[in-house]
């Protein structure tokens, strides 16, 4: 045994082949088996990184309040290809009519202390608040181990009192 000096291990050999012939057998068993461990491996992490934009997307459903949230979570579902997506017609099946785009906005909550607490309800809006929203000192809250709100909290320079900061965890949590 390679790894372990102190044992022996039979291996069986095919005896209508030459020695030659049962190495190249079972080399090309290792290789099929390696070429399977590479692509399943790749094929579980695709799988769940998908489970946990699926997650997502559930939580966002469970707090959606309005239309426009919907509107946003089936957007995008129609972008990820879950989904597909459907011309919708005008008067009597004539050409497309337009579609509005009115975005929905992420929760908006004000702490005990009077710090203004955002709260992303998908995510698109996880991303808006994280990236383009949220500045240099405002705090980032959100779950590590399971998909859920990325919530902020402008606070304008100054340090956080603790009654906001775990208002805000709560609301993330």
């Amino acid at each position: 045994n390679y790894y372990d000096n102190n044992k022996e291990i039979k291996i069986p050999l095919d005896e209508t082949l030459s020695p030659v012939e049962n190495a190249k057998r079972y080399f090309e068993k290792y290789s099929k088996l390696k070429r399977t461990y590479d692509a399943l491996t790749k094929q579980i992490a695709e799988t769940e990184a998908e489970l946990t934009h699926l997650k997502s997307i559930q939580m966002s459903l469970d707090i959606a309040l309005q239309e426009t949230d919907l509107t946003d979570l089936k957007k995008e579902l129609v972008e990820f290809g879950y989904i597909k997506k459907h011309a919708d017609k005008g008067p009597k099946g004539k050409g497309k009519k337009p579609i509005k785009s009115v975005k929905s906005k992420p929760l908006h909550f004000i702490s005990s202390d009077g710090y203004h607490i955002y709260v992303g309800k998908n995510n698109y809006q996880n991303d808006e608040l994280t990236f383009e929203f949220a500045e240099g000192k405002d705090w980032w809250f959100h779950s590590k181990t399971i998909a859920g709100s990325h919530v902020i909290v402008k606070t304008n320079g100054e340090e956080l009192p603790d009654q906001t900061f775990e208002e805000a965890a709560r609301l993330a949590a």
